[in-house]
């Protein structure tokens, strides 16, 4: 049987860039900090298989249809390894909570 509640514990969001919903607002924090207009979102693209033990790297773009692009490589869902400024993203972990 199947129990329902109706409360929670509280606990914070934890960034995932696996997830659809943080791809697109890191991509909005980088889109309103450059004035671009009409961006896109790629999906996540496995770029190495590391091992079995640890994560794997991912990447994913945003982009305008002026061919302007933002690459974003990450691994274990949300420790990023690369980007096209570092400087920005860190911003963007700051105004999250983390502190990387």
């Amino acid at each position: 049987m199947k129990t329902y509640r109706n409360n929670w514990e509280p606990c914070k969001l934890v960034v995932n860039f696996n997830q659809k919903q943080w791809r697109q607002d890191l991509a909005s924090f980088i889109v309103n900090k450059l004035n671009w207009f009409d961006a896109r979102v790629t999906r996540s693209k496995l770029i190495e298989d590391k091992s079995v033990y640890k994560e794997a790297i991912r990447e994913f773009e945003i982009y305008t249809a002026g061919g302007e692009t933002f690459k974003v490589q990450y691994t274990n869902k949300n420790e990023i390894i690369s980007s096209s400024n570092d400087l920005m993203v860190k911003d963007y972990l700051a105004k999250k909570g983390i502190n990387k």
